[in-house]
């Protein structure tokens, strides 16, 4: 009797110990990876679209439709461009990963992440909203600007260092 009291003592610290490791946004999912600091995060009005950002500051975007702006905080899950791991770690966003199915970023949807220094861009992707990039100071890198691009929003690159080269080479 006292052994199964010990293990079920034991399993239920075990349980709650886990449970307060992770973010309160992630108690109504499965347990979120342990390397993930936002786990699958709606970042759309609809919920399609969802983010996730590992340690090494990877913030990924992944879904159907479009990836929500400023315009809309509802559905605007990166409130910082700085957040704090499990062990309390600072962790900035250092590269975005947009991934297939997502159609349109936002109005100013990372405007202001100093340290962001790359971006992926998927095939598909039709629009890129106002200030959607704009004043990341660091950012060099916009990896696969898709045929399908019909819209590029006003100021959406401005104070970067990616648009400085792209006007050098005019």
């Amino acid at each position: 009797l006292i052994p199964a009291l010990i293990l079920i003592i034991l399993a239920v610290l075990t349980g709650a110990f886990i449970q307060r490791s992770f973010p309160a946004h992630t108690s109504d999912r499965s347990l979120a990876r342990a390397d993930l600091i936002l786990d699958r995060e709606p970042c759309s009005p609809n919920g399609k679209v969802v983010c996730s950002l590992d340690k090494e500051g990877v913030l990924t975007v992944e879904g159907t439709g479009e990836i929500s702006g400023t315009d809309d905080y509802s559905a605007y899950p990166w409130d910082f461009c700085r957040y704090e791991d499990l062990e309390g770690k600072a962790v900035d966003v250092r590269k975005v990963v947009v991934g297939e199915g997502v159609t349109f970023i936002g109005h100013g949807a990372f405007k202001d992440f100093p340290y962001l220094s790359e971006v992926v861009l998927p095939d598909g992707l039709v629009g890129i909203g106002q200030q959607a990039f704009e004043s990341c100071e660091q950012l060099n890198r916009v990896k696969n600007i898709p045929e399908s691009l019909q819209e590029i929003g006003q100021n959406a690159f401005q104070g970067t260092r990616w648009i400085e080269t792209q006007r050098d080479k005019d």
